[in-house]
């Protein structure tokens, strides 16, 4: 029984302290509305949804897609609809930090491969009969924007925004477990049994929801005001409270009225914001380090410095 134990005011200063870090990531805003709207389905209806991913089309699981693919620079991402778990429908105005690690809680280790266009619409027309058949399917594979797939036939016609070419060579950012040597979906074994060099080692596969943190940090870096509005000592250095000022007025504006939880969201998110442009590790970002942001965007190349955690 609880009150068989003595209350012990160290650890429940411990657990305090991390719940308003987890509460925290609540007040992380990763992506807003303008954001949502560039990555969701063409003409989807808000608020975006995470339900029903193992039976039918999410916009919120395409919206997923859509950020992998552009992290990755491939030429499609999918997802299996068992990966994004939370169901809700509440994304109206923005998505957060939280709502990324509710959505993705697994690492879902990605590989990005050729394939030809026959095989990935074949493996999309497999899932969805499987989805079909049995009414749910864990393995229903979803895809970005840009991809279409016929409702009667559930074949991929146009990839990319261009009708699909079946023997065309395609990237495809997928999760290692869909298809290579898994078994789950019959057209992707037998391709992975035969495609032979055309699957990189499964050791250059990237966590998907590591990849898609440091993607919508990356992102928001071009909400920000520029290099030079945001250093305001001209040294030629952004340091963590000047990006603190920045990223304050931009997303939480009216800041005297910020409670504790708030600003340490602010704290957690500036760290992250530095890390990920901060490749000389000294806790700031340099005008050079700046400038291959604005060159290189949001391309995701997970190193030691580009690591979300809580």
């Amino acid at each position: 029984e609880p009150g068989d134990f003595d209350h012990d005011a160290d650890m429940a200063e411990l657990v305090e302290k991390h719940m308003l870090k987890v509460h925290a990531l609540d007040h992380m805003i990763a992506c807003r509305r303008s954001d949502m709207e560039e990555l969701a389905p063409q003409g989807a209806q808000f608020p975006l949804s995470s339900g029903h991913t193992r039976e039918a089309e999410s916009s919120m699981a395409t919206l997923l897609c859509t950020a992998l693919r552009n992290a990755l620079e491939a030429d499609v991402a999918m997802l299996e609809g068992g990966t994004v778990r939370a169901g809700s429908n509440k994304y109206e105005e923005r998505i957060t930090m939280s709502d990324l690690k509710a959505e993705l809680p697994f690492k879902n280790e990605t590989l990005v491969v050729k394939m030809p266009g026959s095989v990935l619409s074949d493996a999309v027309r497999t899932s969805r009969e499987k989805a079909r058949e049995k009414g749910k399917y864990a393995f229903f594979l979803h895809l970005d924007r840009d991809c279409e797939v016929d409702q009667e036939t559930l074949e991929v016609v146009k990839v990319v925004g261009q009708d699909l070419d079946p023997d065309k060579l395609y990237s495809v950012a997928l999760v290692i477990d869909l298809g290579i040597g898994s078994g789950v979906n019959e057209p992707l074994m037998r391709w992975a049994a035969t495609a032979g060099d055309a699957i990189p080692d499964q050791e250059f596969a990237v966590p998907a929801a590591q990849a898609l943190d440091v993607y919508f940090l990356r992102r928001l870096w071009k909400h920000l005001p520029s290099f030079e509005e945001i250093d305001t000592g001209r040294d030629g250095y952004l340091t963590c409270d000047e990006i603190r000022d920045a990223y304050t007025s931009v997303f939480f504006p009216g800041s005297g009225k910020l409670g504790t939880t708030q600003k340490m969201a602010i704290a957690m998110m500036v760290e992250h914001l530095t890390r990920v442009l901060d490749k000389a590790g000294d806790s700031q970002v340099s005008r050079e380090e700046y400038d291959e942001w604005k060159s290189r965007g949001t391309l995701v190349r997970i190193g030691p410095t580009e690591q979300f955690t809580e």
